[in-house]
């Protein structure tokens, strides 16, 4: 989940891993819905300053007894003063109506990025989710929410509390999910920008 509300307990197994347990109000809930918690527990290793490696895991009933649960998968690595690395890999599934059949879902990313100067920065993401019976996002279409993203960007440190950043989003998809003036399409590509302040 993008976010989530509840108990979080940190434990340092040792100078190189941490271990997070989460008592959660559920999967992107903030308030109390029912009396059913989510449980989910983030593994962090750090072999060395360089490398990261992280394990994240949640399991909760949604929407009455559908039990849905997540695992996922993620690595950094600094190659250099200027280059780093990432990836990301996660793979879900959730009980349907009957709590026999298994819907399943799965997504990856992966992320560069180059440091030409203290203050600018380049980026580049590619990324892709994998929701044919549409569990987390319901579109109606015969492959569900299968989408790949390719994402470039700048980021500009203006101040000690001001970063500029602009952004090149592409989208395909399988189906006609992307709306424009007239009809739906199965790409979308967007120019944004944003300044964050911070103090």
């Amino acid at each position: 989940p993008t976010y989530q509300s509840g108990l979080k307990l940190t434990y340092l197994l040792d100078a190189d891993t941490t271990l997070q347990l989460h008592l959660n109000n559920g999967w992107r809930m903030i308030s109390e819905q029912d009396t059913a918690k989510a449980f989910g527990f983030q593994l962090a290793h750090n072999p060395t300053p360089h490398v990261t490696f992280l394990v994240n895991s949640f399991v909760g009933k949604e929407l009455g007894m559908r039990r849905r649960v997540l695992q996922e998968f993620a690595g950094r690595l600094r190659l250099s003063d200027k280059v780093q690395v990432a990836g990301i890999y996660h793979f879900g599934f959730e009980n349907k109506e009957d709590l026999k059949t298994i819907f399943i879902w799965q997504g990856f990313a992966a992320f560069a990025r180059y440091e030409f100067t203290p203050k600018l920065s380049a980026t580049a993401r590619v990324d892709g989710q994998f929701d044919r019976n549409q569990v987390l996002a319901k579109t109606g279409t015969p492959n569900g929410f299968t989408v790949m993203s390719y994402t470039l960007g700048s980021n500009y440190h203006l101040s000690s509390y001001m970063d500029w950043r602009l952004e090149y989003r592409e989208r395909h998809s399988k189906d006609d999910l992307f709306p424009s003036k007239s009809f739906d399409r199965k790409y979308d590509h967007a120019v944004m920008t944003a300044l964050a302040l911070w103090f």
